[in-house]
């Protein structure tokens, strides 16, 4: 076939093409309207439901208890204290009925504080707390050091050591804390740490009085771990360091 020839049944191909569009679109032109209102109607029901969804995740509510602790927490992280000093937070509920409290950071943003309920929704809006870090005595040497520090019989005055360390957080239950997902004791009377920058820290703890034979000196004594301190120690604790000033 010469050039002239396969140009022609180009062309003839493409005008039955346009053809073939112009017939299907006269044919189908009175329902194409009705196809795009159900479409937009589609379109419509799903962004609602999801802005329906959206609404009822920032206004599930909780247990009056368990709000006034998350608005306590949050109180006391926004403390203005600067330390070394200790504050008091409020006593948690003896039942968080499947609601939890937790702290995460946030590298430009501060703790990122969220109130959840058991199928992991948000309730109310989040909170976040500027220029602070979720923190513990606890988790690596932090404890050991916050125990050299403070609780020695020699107070350190210079060159001390990091007595606290960063850590995500979770509060669901009066007597425990989850620390970067490892469950601790939080038998800590209450009491928070004020770092030097303000960090408000945690004091998970450990009870000494077990039958491990290997454990019987510091059974009933004041102590520290890579977990936190003995909760022995939370007594002396608070006559060795000040109360922040309000």
């Amino acid at each position: 076939m010469n050039k002239k020839g396969a140009l022609s049944s180009v062309i003839t191909f493409t005008i039955l093409i346009i053809l073939l569009i112009v017939l299907l679109l006269a044919y189908f032109g009175d329902l194409l309207p009705g196809f795009a209102e159900s479409t937009e109607r589609l379109a419509d029901n799903t962004l609602s439901g999801f802005k329906k969804e959206k609404f009822q995740n920032v206004n599930l509510e909780a247990d009056k208890s368990i709000e006034t602790t998350y608005e306590n927490i949050l109180a006391v992280l926004r403390t203005n204290s600067k330390g070394p000093c200790i504050l008091t937070h409020s006593n948690f509920p003896s039942d968080f009925k499947g609601f939890k409290i937790t702290l995460s950071s946030q590298t430009e943003q501060g703790i990122f504080v969220e109130l959840k309920n058991n199928k992991g929704q948000t309730v109310k809006n989040p909170n976040t707390v500027s220029g602070k870090i979720p923190c513990v005595i606890g988790e690596g040497e932090a404890a050991i050091n916050f125990y050299n520090n403070y609780l020695k019989d020699k107070k350190c005055e210079s060159d001390c050591r990091g007595d606290y360390s960063q850590a995500n957080l979770e509060f669901n239950s009066a007597n425990s804390i989850i620390v970067n997902g490892q469950k601790r004791d939080l038998n800590d009377q209450n009491l928070l740490y004020v770092t030097e920058n303000g960090n408000v820290c945690f004091f998970p703890t450990y009870s000494g009085h077990t039958f491990n034979p290997l454990d019987w000196v510091r059974r009933w004594r004041c102590d520290a771990s890579n977990e936190g301190l003995d909760d022995d120690c939370i007594n002396i604790i608070k006559t060795r360091i000040p109360q922040c000033q309000k």
